[in-house]
């Protein structure tokens, strides 16, 4: 039974993860996100991947798990009046896994930067609104539960907890320079979109450094990247821009740390064979 579920594809989790997390927001806390946005967000993935699969020529049966994953993502985190910009976010987040390549690594996280390209055009056309998840203690613990299996799952767990452990360090420290009750950095720890992001977005293994050592020093430049937007800029979503900025390092991370690079598990591996995506960081030879 545990050799069955180790080849199953980590891909599948996060798809049930993500697709229970909009259900629940939809069902039970109304997002502002309608069915058309829906449709239209994961088709727009799904299609796009296809095609951009079939032009290249790869593996197309395999990505759409991905695409889904991408599509999922944007509809819990992307809000938007305008349904032809969900359209364009889905795309240009597919794209990028193809335009934006090195040494056979997509250089960011598509969901991000799909939603990073929407937030730059201003709060008039997109934004992210955290506040949508609430924040009660069931609700991150809900969280909490569905991403500790997502990052067991694709053995991406060291980047969440190094992030979140960093983050923290960062809110608390700056309320403590500031005076500020420990109410208030709490009270930002408990939002459902830090928490996405921690769990289903920095821990995306084919957009991280390949091994342990690169992903821990990657999570602490984005928290970084993330307190100088938030809090030096004074602007909103640091999260996301730092994320994406910081991308633009993982191939001098893989090149001063290098490691195999993550595979995703196959359903179809035969018993007794070894898969190294099972495994973080196999011994090279």
């Amino acid at each position: 039974m545990r050799q069955t579920l180790l080849r199953v594809d980590p891909r599948y989790f996060q798809i049930a993860a993500l697709g229970a997390l909009l259900f629940y927001g939809c069902s039970r806390l109304g997002f502002e996100i309608d069915a058309l946005q829906i449709t239209l967000t994961l088709t727009t993935a799904v299609a796009v991947q296809l095609l951009l699969a079939s032009l290249t020529r790869t593996n197309s049966a395999l990505d759409v798990r991905s695409a889904l994953i991408t599509g999922l993502s944007l509809c819990l985190l992307l809000r938007t009046n305008i349904v032809w910009c969900a359209v364009v976010a889905a795309a240009v987040a597919i794209l990028s896994k193809f335009v934006f390549r090195f040494r056979g690594k997509h250089l960011f996280n598509p969901a991000n930067i799909g939603l990073v390209t929407l937030l730059l055009a201003g709060p008039r056309v997109a934004w992210c609104s955290a506040s949508q998840w609430g924040s009660t203690i069931v609700l991150t613990f809900f969280f909490v539960c569905l991403g500790l299996l997502v990052v067991h799952r694709a053995r991406r767990a060291d980047i969440s907890f190094a992030f979140l452990v960093g983050y923290a360090l960062l809110l608390f420290g700056r309320s403590a320079w500031l005076g500020e009750p420990w109410t208030i950095p709490w009270h930002r720890l408990q939002s459902g979109a830090l928490l996405l992001f921690a769990f289903f977005m920095i821990s995306d293994p084919r957009s991280t450094p390949n091994s342990w050592v690169g992903r821990l020093i990657f999570a602490w430049l984005v928290v970084l990247g993330t307190g100088f937007v938030q809090f030096g800029l004074n602007r909103p979503n640091g999260l996301f821009f730092s994320l994406a900025l910081v991308s633009f390092l993982v191939p001098l991370i893989d090149l001063l740390f290098p490691a195999v690079r993550y595979e995703w598990a196959l359903a179809t591996d035969t018993p007794g064979s070894v898969n190294r995506s099972i495994f973080p960081n196999p011994p090279t030879t």
